[in-house]
């Protein structure tokens, strides 16, 4: 019993080390992100793009990004604070043209002024709020460039105004005055040039991509579904992308009752853990390959996402 009990000590503070290795503290007397927030405080912009105008086209980041908007709602977000991006939308304006992803990022978030540094216009997004920006699809850096971009529907990747800019992604969740600042990404896929190798593997526009989610702007978090120079892998058998099915599965209750408290709530560090160990183990059983989800960002604490209403529904 004894010898038990400090086994049980040892987990519980290797675990914490871990915590503090994944998310580097801030000042000491900051307050812990792990507060209750009510549905009116919750807000998610989420964008998948499968049949590409003049890019090769994916499979399954629809699927994704509708499951994500299923799940988010069964934790306690509004619907009408989720906004869900996707070629089969009915309104054009929610299909995911560059026009239309930047419209609605603005909507959120406020809107630049002329000299892209500062806030002209304030978004829905109050103090203290929690924001989701999700993209399922292609993401690039191009070569010789210093900027990486996610890919619309109507992306031209030799014309890089067809593309949304990530840095003007992380400037406005920068400036946005919401209290916490998530952006999730599962776009490292094959050569998104029409013509371009269909195998998957990394490219240098996909490497240099990845590369530019590991530093994000202090009091943003990026979760990514995979490290610099990996593919994210999408999978015929579960009809998703093999790292957004772990995070359909962490929030629907999975990470809670596997790794976490079980107390009917999900929380980033439970999401994290389960969606990346779940990730690589299935990538590296069904294609002998690795693909590592990574969290990124510098913040205090962790927070929670809301309270499940049906714990680990199947949507698979």
């Amino acid at each position: 019993m004894f010898s038990q009990q400090i086994s049980k000590t040892f987990l519980v503070a290797s675990c914490l080390l871990w915590t503090t290795s994944v998310l580097a503290q801030t000042s000491s007397n900051s307050r812990s992100l792990l507060v209750e927030r009510t549905g009116n405080q919750k807000w998610a912009l989420l964008i998948g793009v499968n049949d590409y105008s003049y890019v090769t086209d994916l499979k399954f980041c629809g699927n994704d990004i509708v499951a994500l908007q299923k799940q988010l709602l069964a934790v306690g977000f509004p619907k009408d604070h989720v906004t869900l991006m996707h070629e089969g939308a009915q309104e054009r304006r929610y299909q995911p043209y560059k026009s239309n992803i930047e419209y609605e990022l603005e909507l959120l978030l406020g809107q630049l002024d002329e000299t892209g540094t500062r806030l002209k216009k304030r978004g829905l997004a109050e103090p203290g709020d929690l924001v989701i920006i999700a993209f399922s699809g292609h993401g690039i850096h191009p070569t010789g460039e210093n900027k990486s971009y996610f890919c619309p529907i109507d992306a031209k990747v030799d014309r890089h105004s067809s593309m949304v800019a990530l840095e003007k992604i992380y400037k406005l969740l920068e400036l946005s005055p919401a209290g916490v600042k998530l952006l999730m990404v599962d776009a490292c896929r094959n050569d998104p040039r029409p013509g371009g190798e269909k195998a998957m593997k990394a490219t240098t526009e996909t490497k240099g991509f990845a590369k530019t989610l590991e530093n994000p702007p202090k009091g943003i978090l990026v979760l990514s579904s995979c490290a610099p120079g990996q593919v994210s892998w999408e999978d015929e058998q579960i009809q998703h992308g093999v790292f957004m099915k772990y995070v359909l599965e962490g929030l629907g209750g999975a990470a809670d009752e596997a790794i976490g408290d079980r107390n009917q709530k999900v929380s980033l560090l439970e999401l994290y853990r389960y969606t990346s160990d779940k990730t690589k183990t299935y990538v590296a059983r069904t294609r002998g390959q690795l693909q590592t989800p990574a969290l990124k960002g510098d913040i205090t604490g962790d927070f929670e996402f809301g309270t499940l209403t049906n714990p680990k529904p199947d949507l698979l």
